[in-house]
This record gives structure tokens, sequence and C-alpha cells, in this order.
């Protein structure tokens, strides 16, 4: 499990709405922070398409959500 900070995984979302276009295609790309239990991890969002928000915009994942990201 500790082996997951430093790891990063990508959302990809159908038709949504990005900062330039609607009906698109979104991607934010996350970075695995800290483990903060064996349930959750925290993670920062490093680049979106879908907000100006990136760079030190912190979320908690649960870590099983995390691993199935990784594995695709």
């Amino acid at each position: 499990m500790e082996n997951l900070v430093g790891k990063k995984f990508s959302i990809v979302t159908e038709n949504t709405m990005t900062i330039s276009s609607r009906n698109a295609t979104g991607v934010e790309v996350w970075e695995v922070k800290e483990i903060i239990n064996e349930e959750k991890a925290k993670c920062e969002l490093l680049d979106t398409n879908m907000s100006m928000y990136n760079g030190g915009y912190c979320r908690e994942f649960y870590i099983e959500l995390i691993e199935g990201y990784l594995n695709k």
C-alpha cells in the first residue's frame, strides 16, 4: 500500500464540459501524496482540462479505486 505514494493515475470522463468546450472528454491527472489509512489516500490534482484548478488541490480517494485506475 505504501508503494502507491508518488504514483499517478488518470480519470477520464466522457461527455463533460471542459474549460474550452462542451461534450468533450474530461481528463484529470492525480498523484498519490500520502496514505491516510488502509482504506483512503490523499491525492493531488496535477492537471485537468475541466477546471482552472490544478497543483495544490487535494482530495481523498479510496485505495481500491486508485488501484483500479492504475491497473487499467
